[in-house]
């Protein structure tokens, strides 16, 4: 027996309790490293729980994402449309627009071209009977001429007449001659220098005549600085212009007096006729330097005339460089300005 627990058995012993004692320990390692693993799993779990979570939920915000996309982009395209829509009804709203305002143009013209036909109408009926008159006389008096019968005085009256009528039949083939060369820019100026108080004294001198006889003041007012005003112009057409001015001046101015004159002013001269005749309405003002237009159309007119005076007037003050227009009110007489440039 002491054979059998000897020192061996001892050493034995310790072994055994040290394996059993490893064992002890790697089982609780083991248990140790089952509690970890098993709450390493569970943290595991819950990551992997929160990560398909945060898939999900990224899942979602692809979607919205795309979903808000698809509403941006329909957005864009309603935008767009509302856009072409916009402009659209721009354009539309333009087209109207420049519809109705040629529309407008295309009244105003057909006015204006019947305003027109109408005046030309009235302007050849007249221009049929201003012709007439003188040719009648001059055919009336000739005839005449040829009767033995009337004595050498009443012949020379009737040769009078005859220049007369001669005169006035030329003013009016030289309006109708003039109005259309202004028209097709066929009227040449020829520029000279002037001295406009002798200019305007002589045409003074040439109507006093026609004042004489109608017992009208026939006035010449001269500016009071005596300084002589030169004036490089065309001296025939200032002429022409004076004419017919005057010319009605005399025609409508039954009683009174009639006024001509001038006064230099800076870098222009202004002229002036003025006459108490029977002065023109208002609404004539804008229209009355209209070729063919008369403040009386009618065939039955108390005053005669073509209707081109004032036209041809107003073409040749403009052609040499000025400007035209009138003060005028019914019964007080009118005062035509004209300005040429004084250079």
């Amino acid at each position: 027996m002491p054979f059998l627990f000897g020192p061996s058995f001892g050493s034995l012993s310790l072994a055994v309790d040290k394996i059993e004692k490893k064992r002890s320990n790697l089982i609780l390692e083991n248990e140790q490293n089952s509690e970890e693993l098993s709450v390493a799993y569970k943290i595991i779990t819950t990551q992997e729980k929160e990560i398909k979570k945060q898939a999900e939920a990224l899942i979602r915000a692809d979607k919205e994402k795309e979903k808000h996309r698809a509403e941006l982009i329909s957005a864009k395209k309603e935008i767009a449309h509302k856009a072409d829509l916009t402009n659209a009804n721009k354009e539309l709203t333009i087209q109207i627009t420049e519809r109705k305002l040629a529309e407008q143009q295309l009244i105003q013209a057909k006015d204006k071209a019947e305003e027109s036909d109408r005046l030309k109408s009235a302007f050849l009926a007249n221009m049929s009977h201003e012709v007439r008159t003188p040719l009648n006389s001059i055919i009336g008096f000739s005839e005449l001429l040829a009767d033995p019968f009337f004595e050498e005085e009443q012949k020379d009256e009737f040769i009078r007449s005859i220049i007369i009528s001669g005169n006035n039949l030329l003013t009016i083939i030289s309006d109708i001659m003039d109005i259309s060369k202004l028209e097709s820019c066929e009227i040449t100026i020829h520029k000279k220098q002037i001295n406009v108080q002798k200019f305007i004294s002589d045409i003074k001198n040439q109507f006093s005549f026609q004042a004489e006889e109608k017992k009208l003041e026939f006035i010449l007012i001269l500016p009071e600085n005596e300084e002589e005003t030169i004036l490089f112009i065309d001296d025939e057409r200032l002429r022409q212009i004076f004419n017919n001015l005057l010319s009605n001046a005399f025609k409508f101015t039954m009683i009174g007096s009639i006024e001509i004159g001038y006064q230099p002013k800076a870098t222009i001269v202004e002229f002036f006729v003025r006459d108490t005749g029977i002065g023109i309405p208002a609404e004539y003002h804008d229209t009355i330097f209209d070729r063919f237009r008369q403040v009386e159309d009618s065939n039955t007119r108390e005053y005669g005339g073509n209707g081109l005076g004032l036209a041809i007037s107003k073409n040749l003050v403009e052609l040499m460089g000025g400007k035209i227009w009138l003060e005028s009110e019914p019964g007080k007489g009118s005062v035509f300005y004209f300005t040429l440039p004084n250079v």
